[in-house]
Protein backbone atom coordinates (compact mmCIF):
# COMPACT_ATOMS: atom_id res chain seq x y z
CA UNK A 1 0.00 0.00 0.00
CA UNK A 2 2.85 2.64 0.39
CA UNK A 3 4.04 1.60 -3.18
CA UNK A 4 2.77 4.61 -5.64
CA UNK A 5 1.75 1.75 -7.86
CA UNK A 6 -0.01 0.04 -5.42
CA UNK A 7 -3.88 -1.06 -6.18
CA UNK A 8 -5.31 0.44 -3.21
CA UNK A 9 -3.65 3.86 -4.08
CA UNK A 10 -5.11 3.80 -7.37
CA UNK A 11 -8.49 3.18 -5.83
CA UNK A 12 -8.24 5.93 -3.64
CA UNK A 13 -7.45 8.01 -6.82
CA UNK A 14 -9.97 6.93 -8.50
CA UNK A 15 -12.27 7.37 -5.80
CA UNK A 16 -11.36 11.48 -5.75
CA UNK A 17 -11.24 11.87 -9.17
CA UNK A 18 -13.98 13.79 -11.56
CA UNK A 19 -14.17 16.24 -8.38
CA UNK A 20 -15.08 14.22 -5.94
CA UNK A 21 -12.70 15.47 -3.90
CA UNK A 22 -13.85 19.04 -3.89
CA UNK A 23 -17.20 18.27 -3.00
CA UNK A 24 -16.29 15.83 -0.33
CA UNK A 25 -14.36 19.29 1.29
CA UNK A 26 -17.30 21.73 0.46
CA UNK A 27 -19.43 19.16 2.17
CA UNK A 28 -17.04 19.37 5.14
CA UNK A 29 -17.02 22.92 5.44
CA UNK A 30 -21.07 23.47 4.93
CA UNK A 31 -22.17 24.36 9.03
CA UNK A 32 -24.21 22.18 10.04
CA UNK A 33 -27.40 24.50 11.31
CA UNK A 34 -29.27 24.88 7.92
CA UNK A 35 -30.36 28.71 8.41
CA UNK A 36 -26.98 29.51 9.43
CA UNK A 37 -25.70 28.40 5.83
CA UNK A 38 -28.56 30.08 4.13
CA UNK A 39 -26.88 33.13 5.70
CA UNK A 40 -23.64 32.80 4.79
CA UNK A 41 -24.62 31.86 1.04
CA UNK A 42 -27.07 35.31 1.03
CA UNK A 43 -23.99 37.13 2.21
CA UNK A 44 -21.29 35.96 -0.87
CA UNK A 45 -24.44 36.22 -3.23
CA UNK A 46 -25.21 40.13 -1.52
CA UNK A 47 -20.95 40.45 -2.07
CA UNK A 48 -20.85 39.20 -6.14
CA UNK A 49 -24.29 41.30 -6.73
CA UNK A 50 -22.30 44.51 -5.33
CA UNK A 51 -25.31 45.91 -3.75
CA UNK A 52 -25.53 49.43 -3.95
CA UNK A 53 -27.28 51.68 -1.44
CA UNK A 54 -30.51 52.23 -3.62
CA UNK A 55 -31.04 48.14 -3.99
CA UNK A 56 -30.42 47.96 0.16
CA UNK A 57 -34.43 47.74 0.33
CA UNK A 58 -35.09 45.83 -2.61
CA UNK A 59 -32.07 43.17 -1.31
CA UNK A 60 -33.06 43.20 2.23
CA UNK A 61 -36.94 42.50 1.21
CA UNK A 62 -34.94 39.31 -0.78
CA UNK A 63 -32.96 38.29 2.33
CA UNK A 64 -35.84 38.58 4.50
CA UNK A 65 -38.36 36.50 2.02
CA UNK A 66 -35.57 33.38 1.52
CA UNK A 67 -34.49 33.21 5.49
CA UNK A 68 -38.54 33.51 6.30
CA UNK A 69 -39.13 30.36 3.34
CA UNK A 70 -35.74 28.59 4.73
CA UNK A 71 -36.90 28.71 8.67
CA UNK A 72 -40.87 27.40 7.53
CA UNK A 73 -39.10 24.93 5.61
CA UNK A 74 -36.84 23.84 8.29
CA UNK A 75 -39.35 23.82 10.77
CA UNK A 76 -41.87 21.85 8.75
CA UNK A 77 -38.52 19.27 8.19
CA UNK A 78 -38.30 18.95 12.00
CA UNK A 79 -42.06 18.60 12.77
CA UNK A 80 -42.72 16.14 10.12
CA UNK A 81 -39.16 13.66 11.31
CA UNK A 82 -40.96 13.91 14.77
CA UNK A 83 -43.67 12.22 13.55
CA UNK A 84 -44.83 9.00 11.72
CA UNK A 85 -47.59 8.47 9.02
CA UNK A 86 -49.46 6.16 10.81
CA UNK A 87 -51.48 8.82 13.00
CA UNK A 88 -53.66 11.73 11.89
CA UNK A 89 -51.43 14.37 13.70
CA UNK A 90 -48.50 12.84 11.58
CA UNK A 91 -49.84 12.77 8.57
CA UNK A 92 -50.94 16.18 8.77
CA UNK A 93 -47.36 17.26 9.55
CA UNK A 94 -45.89 15.40 6.50
CA UNK A 95 -48.52 17.10 4.16
CA UNK A 96 -47.24 20.55 5.58
CA UNK A 97 -43.75 19.71 4.54
CA UNK A 98 -44.89 18.63 1.63
CA UNK A 99 -47.07 22.09 1.14
CA UNK A 100 -44.13 24.10 2.22
CA UNK A 101 -41.71 22.37 -0.16
CA UNK A 102 -43.90 22.73 -2.86
CA UNK A 103 -44.21 26.49 -2.13
CA UNK A 104 -40.84 27.58 -1.87
CA UNK A 105 -40.09 27.36 -5.55
CA UNK A 106 -42.48 29.55 -6.15
CA UNK A 107 -41.73 32.30 -3.57
CA UNK A 108 -38.23 31.87 -4.15
CA UNK A 109 -38.69 33.03 -7.93
CA UNK A 110 -41.03 36.08 -7.46
CA UNK A 111 -38.26 37.10 -4.28
CA UNK A 112 -35.78 37.00 -7.05
CA UNK A 113 -37.86 38.58 -9.40
CA UNK A 114 -38.35 42.06 -7.18
CA UNK A 115 -34.68 41.91 -6.66
CA UNK A 116 -33.76 40.97 -10.15
CA UNK A 117 -36.08 44.27 -11.29
CA UNK A 118 -33.37 46.82 -9.03
CA UNK A 119 -30.48 45.57 -10.26
CA UNK A 120 -28.58 47.34 -12.90
CA UNK A 121 -27.95 45.72 -16.50
CA UNK A 122 -24.20 44.85 -15.33
CA UNK A 123 -25.83 43.10 -12.19
CA UNK A 124 -28.46 41.62 -14.03
CA UNK A 125 -25.93 39.74 -16.06
CA UNK A 126 -23.68 38.74 -12.70
CA UNK A 127 -26.82 37.85 -10.76
CA UNK A 128 -29.24 36.43 -12.91
CA UNK A 129 -27.11 32.97 -12.85
CA UNK A 130 -26.04 33.50 -9.51
CA UNK A 131 -29.35 33.94 -8.38
CA UNK A 132 -30.18 30.77 -9.94
CA UNK A 133 -27.47 28.54 -9.09
CA UNK A 134 -28.23 29.95 -5.46
CA UNK A 135 -31.99 29.28 -5.31
CA UNK A 136 -30.60 25.21 -6.86
CA UNK A 137 -28.73 24.97 -3.71
CA UNK A 138 -31.52 26.30 -1.40
CA UNK A 139 -33.74 24.04 -2.91
CA UNK A 140 -31.43 20.69 -2.82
Amino acid sequence: MDQPSSPGRMEFGAAFADGACARAAAAARQPSDPIFAVRLQLARLGTDLNVIAEQRVAWCAYVEAVLRQMELLVSARVEADAVTWSDAAGRESKQRLIRQVIATPVLLSEAAKRLYAVLTPEQQLVGGEKLLHFHRQLLT
